[in-house]
């Protein structure tokens, strides 16, 4: 607290420390107080309004599903190996990328209709029907491509509905065929469902959109690091879809992967039927004619004779067929590949061929398909990996090409080899009976025939068992469940409603602090200026220009005593005479206070007049309702007695004033008149005080140039009105003695649960009587309250901020 000086006092310099713009707690909360019922009010709007949020915000439960990826096991593969195709390794990340694709997700939106939306309205929201909830069920009997988004209203009834869209309102009956933009659709009503008075909205929706609505709802994540289960999970605002939409999405991903794997399979078993047919009718004509020779030529049988001559003849003619039916399946090899169209054609199996070379090839080929495939469902067409793999078949390609000529030239060498010894054998042939010779023959192409069927249909068998035992590397470990509602969170949201319902108000109080440049509380002037505070003025919601009365025992008659009394001490070694007033600027109550005082000081008994300085904007003499026609400015220029300028103020005993007199044009240049040094010479003889009433400091010198004639400066500052850049200028005045004796008065105090003061009126005039209770409601019998608020009064007075 600050308490008056004494006149020889040295002078203390303010040191400006940043604590000033510190963030004062005490304050703070003495402003939370004040504003509790903003607070309370807040607090009920936030809890409302997170109550809203509750209500009508759709919650989202979070379903999940785990899928196992398996690797492969490469013992079940073993015809396809002796085939050439020999799947590879599962590498799980992409996996991952997979089952997050666009082409799995699109099947799972075909497959179960998620394009179709229906709504219900209610009285504020619409709510999304789903399954048994939906009061029909929806059959879709054919759909349209290139579905355009659009919108129907449904009114239902019990026995029909009407659907109303773009092309107009039609009636149904349940089981009609509704033809929409989607395609063509049956409904048929679930009795089980309350019909909704309101209605029902059928929004069909772009399958584009979808899918991706869909992708970005859908997470799949590894929880361990190296282990092959995946969890599938979404959040959905009906849980019974996102159960649908999981598992349906772990059966096409399970069902992709199988048709991946049996697509080898399959053309593996429909090459071996083309050629198990070719051989049957081969082998049924050789039947035929072995039938009909036995029939037609009785002859002894040279075949069961079990000549050695004829093994090895059928052995040699036996070689020589696989030879030359290896040689037909490289051309139709050859044929094949150079008629591919694109690079996403399996090569078909190579049954016969023994060329490790060539079925290294076609393996490595087949699995660089397969992984190209793979790849393009989650990359794009630029992707150099993409682009890579696809160079990578094509050389392969033209390595086959190679290896079956090569293949080709071994072969030829080995027919001519088995030509050369068939020729002798049919030398040898030419001893035998023609008709035996002829039975031999068609014996030999039986044997032959009979051999390459029952070699055929076993690998057809095996291949069958293969396709029909396979299975696919993943296995659902758990399906899809609902583990609860995940947002909006009741708690999270109430919490998150209290805590901005205080912090706001907080908010408010801290930027207001931070933003305002006006005078808040005593703190800020004694943390940036040593000057004296003499007292302080309380806000008078009643516009009375004079507050003393004799026997007047407001707080503002109070406090206008206590700085009468102050003003004793701060000259104790002089007498005071004549005490100046003025402010920074207009309007901070400059000629109230002078008025006041100086009233105060009359009701002592005291002589006292009040010089009306403000000669450019003059308001005492209006407060008053004196008459302003002669005045200072008349006694200066033209030499006028002083009894016709004083004037005494009606009903206050003691209490003159001399008004400005007419606005004079160089109001600075008559201020240093000797007429002025004239003037107080003047009333020093005839008034025991002299109160100066003068121009704003901060806007002309008037104030400066009268400073010679005072013994005791007053400056005004006004609660929330004055600028905190006063503070400085008022303190550089104080330390370069522009002003004699000076001190401060804070005047338009606004008690509004603001904390004002903390309770520093203690201070004036400490131990003399005054002060005590200052700052705690005027209470303590010192003073008397001119009216008593009521509840709803006070309640909006601390509302209300200056």
């Amino acid at each position: 607290m600050s308490y008056p000086i004494q006149g020889n006092e040295q002078e203390v310099v303010p040191q400006q420390s940043s604590s000033i713009n510190q963030l004062d707690a005490k304050k703070l909360i003495y402003k939370l107080i004040g504003i509790l019922p903003w607070v309370i009010i807040c607090l009920a709007i936030s809890i409302f309004a997170a109550n809203l949020y509750l209500r009508y915000t759709p919650k989202l439960f979070r379903v999940s599903g785990n899928l196992l990826i398996k690797d492969e096991d490469q013992s079940n593969y073993k015809s396809l190996q002796e085939l050439g195709i020999l799947p590879g390794n599962i590498d799980v990340p992409n996996q991952i990328k997979i089952l997050e694709s666009y082409t799995l997700t699109e099947r799972v939106v075909d497959s179960l209709k998620l394009q179709l939306k229906l709504r219900q309205e209610g009285r504020v929201t619409t709510s999304e029907l789903y399954g048994k909830t939906m009061p029909f069920r929806i059959i879709v009997t054919e759909e349209f491509e290139n579905v355009k988004p659009a919108s129907y209203h449904l009114n239902i009834t019990r026995e029909n509905f009407v659907i109303s869209g773009s092309e107009g309102q039609k009636k149904y009956t349940y089981g009609d065929t509704v033809e929409i933009v989607y395609g063509k659709i049956i409904l048929e009503r679930n009795p089980l469902i309350k019909i909704n008075p309101n209605g029902y909205q059928l929004t069909v929706n772009s399958k584009d959109a979808e899918v991706n609505a869909l992708k970005s709802k859908i997470t799949i994540t590894r929880p361990t690091e190296n282990g092959g289960v995946l969890e599938i999970a979404m959040n959905e605002e009906i849980p019974e879809r996102g159960i649908d939409i999981v598992n349906k999405l772990m059966e096409v991903y399970d069902n992709a992967g199988l048709d991946d794997k049996n697509i080898v399979t399959k053309k593996t078993i429909q090459f071996l039927n083309d050629k198990l047919d070719k051989i049957t009718k081969d082998l049924d004509s050789i039947e035929i004619k072995i039938e009909q020779f036995k029939r037609e030529n009785k002859v002894p049988s040279f075949v069961e004779a079990g000549s050695t001559f004829f093994q090895e003849y059928t052995g040699l003619d036996k070689n020589k067929k696989i030879l030359v039916t290896q040689n037909a399946m490289l051309d139709h090899l050859e044929s094949y590949i150079t008629n591919f169209r694109n690079t996403n054609d399996i090569i078909p199996p190579t049954f016969g061929q023994t060329d490790e070379v060539l079925l290294k090839l076609i393996e490595t080929h087949n699995t660089t398909v397969f992984a190209k495939q793979k790849l393009e469902l989650i990359s794009k067409p630029t992707d150099i990996h993409l682009l890579n793999l696809v160079e990578s078949i094509k050389d392969i390609r033209q390595n086959i090409l190679r290896a079956i000529r090569n293949i080709r030239i071994a072969n030829q060498t080995q027919l001519q080899n088995y030509e050369s010894s068939y020729s002798m054998l049919e030398s040898k042939l030419q001893s035998i009976p023609e008709k035996q010779r002829i039975e031999m023959r068609l014996e030999r192409d039986r044997i032959v025939k009979q051999e390459m069927y029952k070699d055929l249909l076993k690998k057809k068998e095996e291949s069958e068992l293969s396709l029909a035992s396979n299975i696919n590397n993943t296995r659902i470990v758990d399906y899809a469940q609902n583990y609860g509602a995940k947002s909006p969170s009741a708690s999270t949201a109430r919490s998150v409603a209290i805590l901005f319902g205080i912090l706001i108000p907080i908010l408010i109080i801290v930027l207001k602090d931070f933003f305002n440049t006006k005078i808040q509380d005593r703190k800020e002037i004694e943390a940036a200026t040593a000057i004296p505070i003499l007292g302080e003025l309380s806000y008078e919601k009643e516009k009375k220009n004079v507050v003393i009365e004799s026997k007047s025992r407001s707080p503002i008659a109070e406090q206008f005593r206590l700085i009468r009394t102050n003003l004793q001490y701060m000259l104790p070694d002089k007498s005071l005479k004549t005490l100046l007033v003025t402010s920074f600027m207009s309007g901070e109550g400059k000629s109230f206070v002078s008025l006041n005082l100086a009233s105060s000081l009359a009701i002592t008994g005291a002589k006292t007049v009040i010089l009306e300085f403000d000669l450019r904007k003059p308001k005492l003499s209006k407060y008053l309702e004196l008459p302003n026609d002669a005045g200072l400015s008349n006694f200066i220029i033209k030499d006028m007695d002083i009894d016709e300028i004083i004037q005494a103020v009606p009903d206050r005993e003691n209490l003159f004033v001399i008004s400005s007199g007419p606005i004079p044009p160089n109001p600075a240049e008559l201020l240093l008149s000797q007429r002025t040094t004239k003037l107080f010479e003047l009333l020093a003889l005839r008034f025991d005080y002299i109160i100066i009433d003068t121009a704003p400091v901060g806007l002309v010198t008037d104030a400066l140039l009268l400073e010679k004639f005072v013994d005791l400066s007053l400056f005004i500052l006004r609660h929330k009105y004055s600028f905190k850049a006063e503070i400085p200028f008022v303190d550089k005045l104080y330390r370069e003695k522009k002003f004699r004796n000076m001190g401060l008065i804070i005047n338009g105090i606004k008690n509004e649960g603001s904390g004002y003061g903390y309770g520093y009126g203690y201070g004036y005039g400490y131990g003399y009587g005054y002060g005590y209770g200052y700052g705690y409601g005027y209470g303590y019998g010192y003073y008397v309250q001119n009216k008593k608020e009521g509840f709803m009064s006070r309640l909006l007075g601390i509302f209300k901020k200056g």
